[in-house]
């Protein structure tokens, strides 16, 4: 079986996020930029957004993640310099089967970011680490 080759999607992705932050809009342009990248994840993704499921959770000193309200009320935490999510999806198609770049909830909070739709909250330095350690089953 070939490896699927992320490299293309995510210079293409970076290139839509940017285009959605300047004009800070989701117009028919956009959705179908994100569309041709990202197929089946955006709908979900924007559903997501729409919601309002998106929160960043920050500490003082700058370490960060996001929480994402699934389309199951499942909240997953996502972290966008690392490319992670702790959903099912992502375990099984980006990290196991290399089917796609990113899962719903990681599109999510690109596109959220890039319109100003993401709630931001500040949290003990303790406990953003706490939570950063529970991912890890440290």
């Amino acid at each position: 079986m070939a490896e699927y080759s992320s490299e293309p999607s995510k210079i293409a992705l970076s290139y839509a996020i940017d285009v959605i932050t300047e004009s800070a809009t989701l117009d028919d342009k956009n959705i179908t930029l994100l569309l041709n990248i990202c197929g089946d994840l955006t709908v979900p993704a924007l559903s997501i957004i729409d919601s309002g499921g998106i929160k960043k959770v920050s500490s003082s000193c700058g370490r960060s993640f996001f929480e994402v309200i699934g389309s199951s009320t499942n909240t997953y935490t996502c972290l966008i310099d690392e490319v992670y999510c702790n959903c099912l999806s992502f375990q099984n198609n980006v990290i196991l089967n290399r089917k796609n770049f990113l899962c719903k909830h990681i599109l999510a909070v690109y596109v959220s970011n890039a319109i100003g739709k993401t709630t931001e909250v500040i949290e003990s330095y303790e406990f953003v680490i706490e939570h950063l350690k529970s991912l890890c089953n440290i």
